[in-house]
């Protein structure tokens, strides 16, 4: 578990007796979200072919909720974020309170020179992704998902500069394309994506 990341919402205390006991330690660490692309994973399959399969079969795993790992909503950044802290809402799949986790992510508000946003947190459309996909192309949000706080199924609300465009984000995290609008360009250097 990403030891950096602080749990800002603790669950409620224990349920009343007459409800159904939660699931086992074993059975929610093997829900946990892992790095499919670490090299114990791999063995010896060279990074650069990792990476070309990985743009050949984005077309194919774009918006395909049944082997995603996470489903992921752009909201706006609140105004009373500090710069550089991402505080991001987690809504366990598996029932439960909704959770927030809480990290510095300086580089990420710095490249972009975003600010915050204003208000509530409004949002655009929930999307399913995988880590893979996230590891290649979204560093924060990749940190997010294995930070091993997030399990596979989970919601997760991510804060990011323009929401309104997280659509064509997510097209970019898996083909590499994208339209060359100033919005979703700082979305991409948000999420510690290079283009």
């Amino acid at each position: 578990m990403d030891q950096s990341f602080e749990i800002t919402e603790r669950p409620p205390p224990p349920p009343p007796p007459n409800t159904p006991p939660p699931p086992s330690r074993m059975q929610q660490q093997r829900e946990r979200i892992h790095n499919p692309l670490h090299p114990h994973h791999l063995g010896n399959i060279p990074s650069g072919y990792t990476t070309q399969r990985l743009q050949e079969w984005g077309p194919m795993y774009i918006f395909d909720a049944m082997t995603s790992d996470a489903f992921i909503r752009g909201v706006s950044i609140p105004s009373s974020t500090p710069d550089g802290i991402v505080r991001v809402r987690v809504d366990p799949a598996a029932g439960g309170r909704p959770f927030f986790l809480r990290k510095m992510f300086v580089s990420a508000v710095v490249r972009c020179g975003c600010g915050t946003g204003e208000g509530a947190r409004s949002g655009g459309e929930i999307f399913p992704i995988h880590v893979e996909y996230a590891l290649y192309r979204a560093p924060l949000l990749a940190a997010v998902l294995l930070s091993g706080f997030v399990c596979r199924g989970d919601y997760v609300e991510i804060p990011m500069p323009h929401p309104e465009v997280w659509r064509e984000v997510v097209v970019w995290i898996y083909t590499g394309l994208w339209d060359g609008g100033e919005e979703v360009l700082e979305n991409i250097m948000y999420l510690g994506g290079r283009v």
